[in-house]
């Protein structure tokens, strides 16, 4: 064929001794052996009373974190607000929480860090909506002026302390991230008010981006950044939650799924949880509806189809079921895969969950229509890729497109494809 020497062609080559042929190769079913290894040993060793988490010391990840608050209660120093931020999911409130229980319980113990778990405050953070008159989350989002917050910093507390969490501070607005800051720096009430205590409490204070949280409000705290979980990390956080959930899972292939599928975070692998809690027998397709990374397969067949590739009517479907309006972001991920996996003949390394678990074939195939459409034999990757948005163009529509990077002619193919007008 015309591209028989081209760089594709020796990279898809490259691939194919990797992964093997067909499907799952020698060196790829060595790694999965080890993994299953690991996930067996996991599942079996499971603590699942350790899930959902009942203390400071059951939290998986954010190890250095951990340690830094477990320390706070070595020398009871606690008025110092925390800044736990991180992304959407990652833990913040769950780590919140769990310091909020240790600062709360009653019970007298050698590890001040470490709850009873039993007496009626432990309990209390059994329950959902757990405020009272001890503890309270407020969400800064949700609320224009000041006036709820100053009126919980001035509450009297049942117990000895006031915890008092407030959530997405980056998105608060102006006036109630004022008051907030005010009440940090004078550290005591409002004058003049009559339930004015000097009774302790300590804040802890929640956001996703750090650069939207106000400088006097970073150097009032200590800041504390929550990141996403290693593999490792998730693979213990989700065994655990398999055991608590009772799932069944029917392959390996399930289970590292759902590792890879959650992206390190808590709250996804929760979310899973609960919703195929008690399954029986969840397989890795069933884990990837669920985790919303079922969309691998179906882009690259869509955009096998701009290639002009031949589809079956099984693929030809799949590439139709895709949410129009997420066709950008999934195209971009796409893009990037096709990148990578050029440069290194890998699909274990993609960053993008949806595409870890492609079959190599799929992306044979792509790679091969793309050296078809592009003619760039031997090109680099980037080359290549702009090779394809100029040949869809010159080919589809006649228009001159010389100069114009890849990105902007991949914003208007998905245009024109929203907009019904097929390749």
């Amino acid at each position: 064929t015309k591209c028989r020497g081209s760089r594709v062609i020796a990279l898809l080559d490259a691939a194919v001794v990797y992964c093997g042929s067909p499907g799952v190769g020698s060196a790829q079913s060595a790694n999965r052996r080890t993994e299953n290894t690991v996930t067996s040993s996991l599942l079996e060793e499971v603590d699942a009373s350790a899930y959902p988490p009942r203390s400071l010391a059951d939290i998986v990840g954010h190890h250095a974190s951990v340690v830094r608050l477990r320390s706070r209660f070595q020398n009871a120093r606690h008025d110092v607000p925390v800044l736990l931020y991180g992304p959407s999911g990652v833990g913040k409130m769950t780590v919140a929480r769990m310091y909020s229980k240790a600062l709360l319980c009653d019970t007298a113990r050698a590890d001040r860090s470490i709850p009873c778990c039993e007496c009626v405050s432990c309990r209390s953070f059994e329950l959902a909506g757990s405020n009272n008159l001890d503890f309270y989350v407020l969400d800064a989002s949700l609320h224009q002026d000041p006036t709820d917050l100053l009126r919980n910093l001035n509450v009297v507390p049942h117990g000895p302390r006031r915890v008092i969490i407030i959530e997405n501070f980056d998105k608060a607005p102006p006036e109630f991230a004022d008051a907030l800051l005010k009440s940090m720096e004078e550290g005591d009430r409002e004058d003049g008010d009559e339930k004015a205590t000097e009774t302790p409490r300590s804040i802890i204070v929640l956001a996703k981006d750090l650069e939207d949280v106000r400088n006097a409000g970073q150097s009032r705290c200590e800041v504390e950044r929550l990141s996403p979980l290693s593999i490792e990390e998730a693979q213990k956080l989700c065994a655990r939650a398999v055991a608590h959930y009772g799932i069944g899972l029917e392959t390996r292939d399930a289970f590292d799924n759902l590792v890879v599928g959650s992206r390190g975070l808590p709250a996804l692998i929760s979310a899973a949880g609960i919703e195929i809690q008690g399954s029986p027998s969840v397989t890795g397709k069933r884990i990837r509806q669920v985790l919303r990374t079922d969309w691998g397969e179906p882009i690259l067949f869509f955009w096998l189809r701009i290639l002009g590739g031949v589809l079956t009517e099984s693929q030809s479907q799949r590439a139709d079921e895709l949410q129009r309006d997420k066709l950008a972001v999934f195209s971009r991920h796409a893009v990037s895969a096709l990148l990578s996996v050029l440069r290194t003949g890998r699909i274990d390394t993609l960053c993008e969950p949806a595409l870890r678990f492609v079959e190599m074939t799929v992306f044979s195939e792509v790679f091969r229509a793309l050296d078809d459409a592009t003619g760039l034999g031997g090109s680099t990757p980037e080359e290549l890729l702009s090779g394809l948005g100029k040949a869809f163009f010159y080919d589809r529509f006649g228009e001159d497109l010389e100069g114009i990077e890849f990105e902007r002619l991949l914003r208007i193919t998905l245009q024109r494809q929203i907009r019904g007008r097929q390749p």
